[in-house]
């Protein structure tokens, strides 16, 4: 499945698309850079991406792994607190189940 990643931050616009299942799942090191690389292009900048708008209301979203607890996710037992995971659009999250 093909995943967009869409929104406005500090830089303007972004928007990168990231292949991968239909669950939220942990970005490979390669699709973390990528996504980066879309939310802030400068080298020397400290945004680290955010301060904006935020992403637009269809679109996937990411977050770390040590926050993951907020969705019905489970991540594989080896996975660094500092991942990053990939939550797909309209997944909701465990507050909203109960």
């Amino acid at each position: 499945m093909l995943h967009t990643i869409s929104g406005n931050n500090f830089h303007g616009g972004y928007c990168v698309q990231i292949r991968g299942p239909a669950e939220p799942f942990v970005l490979s090191a390669a699709q973390a850079r990528r996504l980066d690389k879309a939310l802030c292009p400068h080298n020397d900048c400290t945004c680290d991406g955010g301060y904006g708008e935020g992403p637009d209301k269809d679109s996937a979203d990411t977050c770390w792994a040590w926050e993951a607890g907020e969705f019905e996710i489970r991540l594989p037992k080896r996975t660094p607190h500092d991942a990053t995971v990939l939550i797909p659009a309209g997944w909701a999250k465990a507050a909203d189940i109960r």
